[in-house]
């Protein structure tokens, strides 16, 4: 299969990190549970836009050893991810990924809607609605609403079972 993984929150701990920064600077108590929509509130897009941002991102646990899994299993495995339209932010990326992914191939798109494979993970639901293929969403309070998923998971041991399963249908 051509599997399609996403890098902002299903590959890289993105939303903690700018909670808790966003936390420190304003005063606030925002949890990821108070996020329930894909758009932000604007300052917290400067944080991401700032130096060092996504290098400093962590791999979700399962993330590295899952990737491997998948790859070992013969499946194109591609990192697929938005540059938020930002030079900047995509050349963060791409160091991100030769740090923690190096062997995977990257794709930085705005438009994940013309990729073609087999599957795709993401968060977004805006982005596996346009997707042709089958689609694992990650469970986040964001995406609660999307219910075209293939699979709904909350973490790699998740995507791994799921992957598992599409193979033996």
């Amino acid at each position: 299969m051509i599997i399609f993984v996403d890098m902002d929150e299903v590959l890289a701990q993105f939303i903690k990190p700018l909670i808790n920064e966003y936390n420190r600077r304003y005063s606030s108590d925002i949890t990821i549970e108070d996020i329930t929509q894909w758009e932000l509130p604007k300052d917290m897009y400067a944080i991401f836009h700032e130096d060092n941002f996504f290098i400093n991102l962590l791999p979700y646990a399962g993330s590295k050893n899952g990737m491997k899994h998948l790859k070992d299993k013969g499946h194109d495995v591609v990192i697929a991810s938005n540059p938020s339209h930002n030079s900047y932010i995509a050349a963060q990326k791409m160091e991100w990924v030769k740090m923690h992914f190096s062997g995977f191939p990257l794709i930085l798109t705005e438009r994940k809607d013309l990729l073609c494979g087999d599957l795709m993970i993401d968060d977004g639901a805006h982005h596996l609605e346009t997707f042709e293929g089958r689609k694992i969403v990650m469970d986040r309070p964001w995406n609660k609403h999307y219910n075209r998923a293939t699979f709904r998971v909350i973490n790699w041991s998740g995507i791994i079972q799921a992957v598992n399963m599409l193979e033996n249908r």
